[in-house]
Order: C-alpha cells, then sequence, then structure tokens
C-alpha cells in the first residue's frame, strides 16, 4: 500500500508568510493595549472574541483563517489588553504581528513553522497506522493467544484493491467496495470465496437469535426480533466492504463487511497514536502540569502563604448550576481565588453526547486552585482495574493558569468553522430548522471535520448521498431534504441528472432518499447547544447524525446570545 503515504488534514491554514519577526505588543508603544478589561468568555470562538475586544477598547484585533476558530475559555477578573492578547497567543501556539501607523492593527497567526510541526506529526501518525492496516491484511495471523479470524481468508484478496483507491481513501477517509460493482471475474471469485464463510457466521447469528428467545420465553417478557432473524444468509455480491479511516483517541482504520440487512462483520482495526505525548511536549517550555492521580486521589495541600494556587477557597454552587458544566465552575474558581484562567474547548463524543471528560468538574465546592484544575484535567477515578490518564493538562503563567487538552493535536486539525455555528444559529432563530443555505455550508466540510462532530461510521456514503449530492440539487429540492425528505421520483429531471451526476457510481439512483432532521440540545459538558443534524439516506433505517456546537447561543427558546461579555474592571475604594 505505497500509496497511502500522505493526508491531507484540515487546521493547516496559517495566513500569509511574516517576512519579517513579529513584534509582540507592547504597551509602551501602543498605549490603547494597557487598557484594563474584565472577560469572560464560555467557549466562544477566537475570532468573536477579538471582534468584542476591538469593539470594546478601539484596538483592531483579527485571527488568519482557522486559527480564529479556535473555541476559548477564558475567565480575566482584571488584566490589561496585552496581557490577553498574550495569553491568548501563548495558549494555542500563536503570535501577533503589528501593523503600521498611528493607530496600527494586530493579527492573530500560526507561525508557518509551527503549522508545519504539527502536519508532520499528524501524517506520520495516519501513515503509521495505514502501513499497520496493510500488513494486518497482507499477514492475518493471529496474535499470539488469540482466535484465527475466519475471514482472514479473504483479506489479501481486497489489499490492491484498497491499494487502488487509497488516494480516496486518504482525501475522503473512507472507501466502499460492494461486492456487485466490482468487474465480473472477481466478483465472482471473491463471492464464491465470501458465501461460505457469510453461511457459516448467519448459522451461528440464528442459534444466538434462537437461544436469546428461548431464554426470554419463560419470563414472558415483551418479544423481541432480532433483525435477520429467521431470514436466509445475505447474498455476498449484495454485501459491501467498507474501509475507513476515523478519529478517535487517535487515528483508527478498519476494513469490515456489511451486510444488505446492516448487519456488519469487523475484520481488521488498527489504532494510531493519539499524540498526547507530542502535544505535551511542544508545550514543553511552559512547564506543563499533567496530573498523575484522579480527582480525589491526592494528598489536599493548604497554605496561607501568598501562593494563589495553594490558599483554600469556597466555590459555591449557584441554584441554577447545570449538570456537567465545567465551564461555569471554572468561571466561579476564578471569582472565587482571583485567578484568571483560560482553557480549549472541544467538543468530545468517545463516551456519548451527554459526556464529557470535563463534566464531573461541575460540583467542586471548596478545594484550592491547584487540586481544582488537577481535578479538572484527571477527573474520574479509576473503573475497577482500569487505569485511566488526564484527559487535560495545565500551565501557570503568575496568577493565571492555562487548561490545554491532551488530544489538541487531532481536535485541532478538524475544529469546525466558526462562520458555520453563526450562521446555523442564525437560520434556527428564523425558521427552526435548518435552511437551504446551510446545507451547502455542510457539504463543505471534510469528512474530518463531520466524523470528529458524530457518528459516522459505516456511514459515510450516507453523508456523501444526503449532504454532498443533496446541496447541488436546486433549491426547491434543498429545502424538501431538509423538511420532509425527497425521493428519487419526486426530483425534478434537471435535479435527477445533477445527482445522478454526482451519484457514487455503483448506487442505484431510483433508490436515492435524502433527509435532514434537526433537534437542540444543552450539552454543558460539550459547550452548550449543541443542534443536533440526523441523516437519512438511501435505504430505510440507513442514517447518520452529526452534533454541531452552535457556541455563544443560549439553547432556550430565541437562541439568544450569551457566554461572552467584556467589561472595564470596578476598581474598589
Amino acid at each position: 500500500m505505497k500509496t497511502l503515504g500522505g493526508l491531507l488534514l484540515v487546521g493547516a491554514c496559517v495566513g500569509p508568510a511574516v517576512a519579517a519577526a513579529p513584534l509582540p505588543p507592547n504597551a509602551a508603544d501602543d498605549v490603547r493595549l494597557a487598557t484594563r478589561i474584565s472577560l469572560r468568555a464560555e467557549g466562544i470562538p477566537v475570532s468573536r472574541v477579538l471582534a468584542r475586544l476591538s469593539d470594546h477598547t478601539g484596538v483592531a484585533l483579527r485571527a488568519d483563517g482557522v486559527v480564529g476558530d479556535e473555541r476559548l475559555v477564558a475567565f480575566v477578573p482584571d488584566a490589561p489588553l496585552t496581557e490577553v492578547m498574550a495569553r491568548i497567543a501563548e495558549h494555542y501556539r500563536l503570535e501577533w504581528s503589528r501593523g503600521s501607523g498611528e493607530r496600527p492593527a494586530y493579527r492573530l497567526y500560526k507561525p508557518p513553522a509551527r503549522a508545519r510541526e504539527e502536519r508532520v506529526l499528524r501524517e506520520k501518525a495516519v501513515r503509521e497506522v495505514l502501513e499497520r492496516l496493510a500488513q494486518r491484511l497482507k499477514d492475518p495471523r493471529p496474535p499470539l493467544g488469540e482466535k484465527p479470524n475466519e475471514w482472514a481468508p479473504l483479506f489479501r484478496t481486497f489489499v490492491p484493491l484498497i491499494d487502488a483507491r487509497g488516494g480516496e481513501l486518504l482525501r475522503e477517509n473512507f472507501a466502499y467496495f460492494p461486492i456487485g460493482a466490482l468487474p465480473a471475474d472477481p466478483q465472482r471469485r471473491i463471492a464464491a470465496q465470501m458465501q461460505p464463510v457469510l453461511d457459516a457466521q448467519h448459522a451461528k447469528f440464528q442459534a444466538f437469535a434462537q437461544a436469546f428467545r428461548a431464554q426470554r420465553q419463560p419470563g414472558g417478557e415483551f418479544d423481541i426480533r432480532l433483525g435477520g432473524e429467521g431470514e436466509p444468509p445475505p447474498d455476498a455480491r449484495e454485501c459491501t466492504v467498507t474501509a475507513e479511516i476515523m478519529l478517535r483517541n487517535g487515528p483508527q482504520a478498519t476494513v469490515g463487511l456489511q451486510s444488505p440487512q446492516g448487519t456488519w462483520w469487523p475484520w481488521v482495526t488498527v489504532e494510531g497514536s493519539g499524540l498526547e505525548a507530542e502535544g505535551l511536549r511542544l508545550y514543553a517550555g511552559r512547564r506543563p502540569i499533567q496530573p498523575e492521580r484522579a480527582a480525589g486521589e491526592g494528598v489536599r495541600s493548604v497554605t496561607t502563604g501568598a501562593d494563589l494556587f495553594d490558599r483554600a477557597v469556597e466555590v459555591p454552587r449557584s441554584p441554577g448550576t447545570r449538570k456537567g458544566d465545567w465551564i461555569g465552575a471554572l468561571g466561579r474558581l476564578s471569582e472565587a481565588s482571583g485567578l484568571a484562567i483560560y482553557a480549549d474547548c472541544y467538543p468530545n463524543y468517545l463516551e456519548g453526547i451527554g459526556r464529557h471528560p470535563r463534566e464531573a468538574f461541575e460540583g467542586i465546592e471548596k478545594t484550592t486552585p491547584r487540586e481544582a484544575l488537577d481535578a479538572l484535567c484527571y477527573p474520574l477515578p479509576r473503573r475497577g482495574a482500569q487505569p485511566l490518564h488526564a484527559s487535560s493538562f495545565w500551565w501557570r503563567n503568575g496568577n493565571t493558569a492555562q487548561i490545554r487538552s491532551r488530544r489538541w493535536l487531532w481536535e485541532s486539525a478538524a475544529i469546525l468553522p466558526a462562520w458555520l455555528s453563526e450562521q446555523l444559529a442564525a437560520s434556527l432563530r428564523r425558521s427552526d430548522r435548518l435552511e437551504s443555505g446551510d446545507l451547502r455550508a455542510l457539504a463543505g466540510l471534510t469528512m474530518l471535520q463531520a466524523q470528529s462532530a458524530g457518528f459516522l461510521e459505516r456511514s459515510m456514503e450516507s453523508w456523501q448521498r444526503a449532504v454532498r449530492v443533496s446541496a447541488h440539487l436546486s433549491p426547491a429540492a434543498r429545502n424538501a431534504v431538509l423538511n420532509r425528505g425527497v425521493r428519487w421520483d419526486q426530483l425534478s429531471p434537471e435535479d435527477r441528472a445533477t445527482a445522478r451526476r454526482l451519484l457514487p457510481a455503483h448506487t442505484d439512483p431510483a433508490r436515492y432518499h435524502a433527509r435532514l432532521g434537526t433537534t437542540i440540545h444543552d450539552f454543558p459538558g460539550q459547550g452548550g447547544a449543541v443542534v443536533s443534524v440526523e441523516v437519512e439516506a438511501g435505504l430505510p433505517g440507513e442514517h447518520a447524525i452529526v452534533h454541531l456546537p452552535l457556541p455563544g447561543v443560549d439553547p432556550l427558546p430565541g437562541l439568544k446570545p450569551r457566554g461572552l461579555d467584556i467589561t472595564s474592571p470596578v476598581k474598589q475604594r
């Protein structure tokens, strides 16, 4: 699989190259930067924070490209603008460049060398996982102590097929191979090899289904019929081999077989590096702290000295505290301790939409800031004998604390555009659902971005058909997709011609169906308001779902703005 040698990842936009060494913001050169502010940003895109800072201080601030899409949690009781600018840049490994003139503008950007450094680490991890996948397919002998894989005799057959579409796999993160769409000779050969294994697997399933039914019937429990129960084995020619690259803790490459009834047999899955150690190393100059114990397992250390990080504080829960609201808890900690606190804010659906590694932090009451920050970074106790690790690390800069996800190298590569969340929120305010232009905006997401927002395993082609194909249809057809759904027989001749040109070659156009349904939720652990988009495409029941964050939006009726406040600090007399 030598063709699988690189990967185009989002997050590499660094803006125009800077010819000269950047000039850091300096209040001695620009007195406006000495303006003192109080800042509260609850997971707001950096571009939006800078725009509000500009309005408040009169200093023109902007972010280049995707660096403005990073979501910022910041609670700053009182600091000069220049310090806030410096801490934001430090947090995301960025720098500022200063314009010319008496009232210079400032541009926040990622230096090309740093962007390349991050991109190289990601691409190396993807190459390694693909090489591992290729090796497992070519040499399917099981690891010592494991049973042989019953599908192993088929693996080598698909190596050249996957290799031939390696560029597509790297570009789109998936390549599907319907057996019935293969040329006649390999189709007959592969189907003949595959059918006996399918029959054996189907027989095992039927035996399990019968045992399951027998176990339930004596108790008179509600009768549940398992999918495929009592049916003949699937025809190998109607099955599809799936090859996917997904982002979990790190890149994960999977090859498996899917039946027309939706049953999926995993063949090979290999994991790549999560790059946690590399991400920590890139912040080595900040002396990052990575807790070695889970919350509650450490020894309390309280002092009466001047170090604010070791002084016990009361952090009372307010009556309106929402479950999982770690962002609000950080705000209360900042208010109680007088510390400025900065954190990143990435959705994390690895434990499900309602779970986030930091969500347990919302319950703090009496603690020291140091213990609280450790608890945020390592919030969960051990589950049985399984060791867990810190999900974040933090560092201090004077009386400022800064918190970074250990997975930031991957999370920052798949971040969603800030303008997209603003556009979706505007549409939902107007009509309580997405609008025609939003479908085109969603179609512009890379598969890596779409994966980071939801669950597209074995559904990437569904996303392709329902979102990317539908985005090119007429406005009337797009509105139908976003409302009641649309079938092939409901499309105009012009739309049919467009869809036929864009659908995968093996797709039967007459079975085309697309619908996007939307619901709005409040998931404080994921950063607040989320619009869930359920995608239906093709066969009945074939669907995928993504959860798109709406930062700075109240999920209650009206979707009012919230979570960003910049004021001038009030001095005590």
